[in-house]
Formats: C-alpha cells, sequence, structure tokens
C-alpha cells in the first residue's frame, strides 16, 4: 500500500530501525535494478549491477547519507531525488571501473553517459508511475470497500474500462444499465481516482497544490510513454 512509502518510513529506515530499511529495500530494489539495468545495458559492467545496487543502498543508510538528509531537509521530490542519487552512483562507479579496469574509454564513457541517461531516467519513471499508479487503486478500492456497493462498482467499472477495454456502452449492456448511467458513474469514477492518486503523490512530493497536481500529470504521461 502507499503509506509505505511515507515519510515516517524514511525516517525509521535513517534512523537504523531493521524493519524500515527492510522495507525501503523491498520497495526500491527493483526500481533501482530496473534503472541501473537500462543504464549499463549489455556493457562489461552489467555482471556487477548487483554490487552497485548495494552500494546504492549502502549510501542510502550510512550515517549523513541520502536518507539522513532527506529526513532532515526533505526533498521537494523524492522520486526524482532517488533517481538522481542511482544515477550519480552509476557515474561514477563506472569512471571507478573505467581507471581500475581500463575496461572502456574516457570517450566511450562520455557516449555511453549521453545515448543511456535519458533512456534510463525514462526506464525509472515509467516504473515508478506504475507504482504510483497501483498504490492509487489500491487506496481507491480500499476507500470503496468502506462505502457502498455503487463505490466498489466504480473501481471495477475503471478496471473494465481500462484494463479489460471494454466502451461504456458494452459495460452497460452487461450491468443491464442504462448507458447514461454508466457513463455518469465513470465520471465520478475517474474523479475519486485521481483524488486518489494526488493523496498517494502527496506522500512523496512536497509543495503546493499545483506541484502536487503537475506531478499526478506528469506520472500519467509516464504511463502512456510506456
Amino acid at each position: 500500500m502507499y503509506e509505505s512509502t511515507c515519510w515516517p518510513l524514511l525516517a525509521g529506515a535513517a534512523a537504523g530501525e531493521g524493519s524500515a530499511r527492510t522495507q525501503f529495500v523491498a520497495r526500491y530494489e527493483n526500481l533501482v535494478r530496473a534503472f541501473l539495468s537500462s543504464y549499463l545495458g549489455g556493457g562489461s559492467f552489467h555482471d556487477e549491477i548487483d554490487d552497485l545496487i548495494q552500494e546504492v543502498f549502502v549510501e542510502c543508510f550510512r550515517g549523513g547519507g541520502v536518507l539522513h538528509r532527506t529526513v532532515h531537509t526533505p526533498p521537494k521530490n523524492f522520486r526524482a531525488y532517488l533517481r538522481g542519487v542511482s544515477l550519480n552512483l552509476a557515474r561514477k562507479w563506472i569512471e571507478k571501473r573505467r581507471k581500475a579496469k581500463e575496461h572502456i574509454s574516457e570517450g566511450e564513457v562520455l557516449e555511453l553517459q549521453h545515448t543511456t541517461e535519458q533512456t534510463a531516467s525514462k526506464v525509472f519513471d515509467q516504473l515508478w508511475a506504475e507504482g504510483v499508479v497501483t498504490d492509487a487503486a489500491d487506496l481507491m478500492e480500499s476507500r470503496a470497500l468502506k462505502k457502498s456497493f455503487a463505490a466498489r462498482r466504480r473501481v471495477e467499472l475503471l478496471r473494465l474500462r481500462f484494463h479489460v477495454g471494454l466502451p461504456i456502452r458494452k459495460i452497460a449492456h452487461q450491468w443491464e444499465l442504462p448507458p447514461r448511467r454508466v457513463h455518469k458513474d465513470f465520471a465520478t469514477a475517474k474523479e475519486e481516482f485521481r483524488k486518489a492518486l494526488a493523496d498517494v503523490v502527496t506522500v512523496y512530493c512536497r509543495g503546493s497544490q499545483s506541484d502536487i497536481d503537475e506531478e499526478c500529470r506528469r506520472v500519467l504521461q509516464y504511463l502512456e510513454r510506456s
């Protein structure tokens, strides 16, 4: 659930709480792995990704490290912050290995960075967006379970429309309801999802309402580009 991304989790991980650190790694390891795999591609360092992932989390957990700084001086957007940390360590890792093993020239390093950083960042943002949207859907469903049959049906309506791909008229036929009624419910369902999405985004994005709205738009745009 989206609560696992909240700032108390980061504070607990920064303070050395074992359960918080375990949750933090579980939440973000696959995201960091996908980013680094895309960044390193099939290069000579691909087999060292596990070590680099470990280094990312060591940097997060060490005293005075990433999470410690995050808790004391919260970034405006944790998504961009974590991506930047992963990217900076990947750059340092490549340069360190180049100097130590001379597997790759300085020119090749520059070419690798220019050609893959943008692609890797897109991979990171798209995977992040998928997680955020999943959390928003879970939040909307949990709220619906506490409300009414109509609220739960609106959750199912979004699933049928977006995941199954059924048109509204076919859903209306299956439910034996007037299409106008289902269209109205669909509009309500989308608004409920937007509110859930904003609540999830607020967990990791600090700022004004316009900042939150802009991040919500970015999340949906990342998914459209995937």
